[in-house]
């Protein structure tokens, strides 16, 4: 049961009028505020409510607490969302802070009699940490407001999260307020092990549009590069009955400051390009003397700009790879977090395509096809009315005309990093509801760019996973 995650701004059963923080306090001032903050740091859907108390410095000793303030920050939603529910497992919440000295505790309605949890430290160290409550643990409860401390009933409801401070002003965010029947809270932890390790553009270059651009950005990890081997196919896709193919890819990589990292436009077929192709599950090129490009580049944290052209000025359709091949994924290795492709985009065969493989457990994707939002930067002939499909395997999964704007879009392009759209603008993405799409782990799917209504034109695909 969670009472509150606070996605999108929703209080749950804390619905405090804005500007305000829950009563009764002992020893605060009105101007304390709380407030709902959107944030990648968040546990579970990228939302917490920051509670900003202001000490009365002319109160010393409150009724609930000798040593300073105190906050009742109480349940004040409807009755169904907290009905009895089974004295059973953990109940509790995560909490940051960087203020010393304050305590928690959740405060329980029983029928009958009522009882309060025993004060829990928050750790001050800006992090967030597990605080939380075992039902079938007596030590764990204490008597309060008249109660015994005990639940002979068998069910309970929520009164209150309670905060005890020293004399001094403290900022406390609050985040997913949950019961969990079975046991601790720690298993409506989201998986956070999905990650992407493969993803692939396929792009048309021609003498209007020589040149595709694919932009990478790797994560801060251990150890402090990500091998990575990227691929440029135009000869080989005959085999994969692509026409029209790209007769001599050209590969170049650079870092954010322009600084040239690798260049290749004939692969060789080196053991260590086919070792690494293989262990990946990458296709085989055709042969090591085809025009194919390829570079097995260890990347740093920050931007990375992938370039592919023809090393003679020809045209046809590319296939731009990206593989993670990292041996041994661990909690701490550097992730691919962005991946950007700008290239000609249009009908049938100029669609520009981008797909990507989900490693691990289940991954939300913010997906855009910018065409109008391009103007700003610079682009000319950019296109003017982009649609985005998104596939999972043939099946169509999701598909965008016109982003249409809100808030909600707009915190998650803030948050993930993402440059803003003009909210009238005719930019595609896929969030339905608001959300970024969840990739299941293993899946292969990817998301395409064209143009409707026969139109033509620079398009930039984007690919955000966090």
């Amino acid at each position: 049961m969670i009472y509150a995650d606070f996605y999108a701004g929703d209080r749950g059963g804390f619905i405090l009028a804005p500007g305000t923080v829950g009563g009764p306090s002992q020893g605060l001032l009105a101007t304390s505020t709380n407030t709902a903050v959107a944030s990648l740091q968040a546990v579970q859907r990228g939302w917490f409510q920051r509670l900003a108390l202001r000490a009365d410095s002319a109160v010393s000793a409150t009724a609930e607490n000798p040593g300073g303030w105190f906050l009742r920050h109480g349940w004040s939603g409807d009755a169904a969302g907290n009905t009895p529910r089974s004295a059973q497992g953990c109940i509790g919440f995560w909490a940051r802070t960087t203020a010393a000295g304050v305590q928690a505790s959740m405060a329980i309605n029983a029928p009958g009699p009522t009882a309060r949890g025993v004060r829990r430290l928050l750790v001050a160290d800006g992090a967030r940490h597990l605080y939380e409550w075992d039902f079938l643990n007596g030590a764990q409860w204490e008597p309060w407001a008249g109660g015994d401390g005990r639940f002979s009933a068998g069910t309970f409801t929520l009164d209150s999260i309670q905060l005890f401070g020293r004399i001094n002003d403290a900022v406390v965010d609050l985040d997913l307020v949950a019961h969990n029947a079975f046991g601790s809270l720690t298993a409506l932890l989201p998986d956070d092990s999905g990650r992407l390790v493969n993803a692939s553009v396929r792009g048309t270059l021609t003498t209007v549009d020589p040149l595709l651009v694919v932009g990478l950005t790797v994560g801060a990890g251990t150890p402090a590069t990500k091998p990575v081997l990227l691929r440029a196919a135009g000869p080989s896709l005959a085999a994969l009955a692509v026409t029209g193919a790209l007769p001599d890819p050209r590969l170049v990589v650079f870092d954010a400051r322009g600084a040239t990292l690798a260049t290749n436009e004939r692969w060789g077929g080196t053991a260590v390009l086919v070792a690494a192709a293989a262990r990946v599950g990458a296709f085989p090129f055709a042969s090591g003397a085809s025009l194919d490009a390829a570079a097995l580049v260890p990347l740093s944290a920050g931007s990375q700009i992938v370039e592919v052209s023809s090393s003679t000025g020809a045209t046809g359709v590319t296939v731009v790879e990206v593989y993670d091949t990292t041996e041994t994924l661990g909690a701490e290795s550097p992730r691919l977090l962005n991946l950007a492709a700008r290239g000609r985009a249009g009908a049938g065969i100029e669609t520009l395509v981008v797909g990507f493989v989900v490693h691990g457990g289940p991954k939300r994707v913010l997906l855009r096809a910018v065409g109008p939002g391009l103007v700003a930067f610079g682009v000319t002939g950019a296109l003017a009315d982009p649609q985005l499909t998104l596939f999972a395997g043939a099946a169509l999964h999701a598909l965008n005309d016109d982003w249409g704007g809100g808030p909600v879009l707009t915190d998650i392009f803030t948050r993930t990093g993402a440059f803003a759209l003009g909210g009238t603008s005719r930019d595609a993405r896929r969030a339905p509801s608001g959300r970024v799409r969840r990739a299941c782990p293993g899946s292969q799917r990817h998301h395409r760019g064209r143009a409707p209504r026969n139109l033509r034109g620079a398009m930039k695909l984007d690919t955000f996973i966090r």
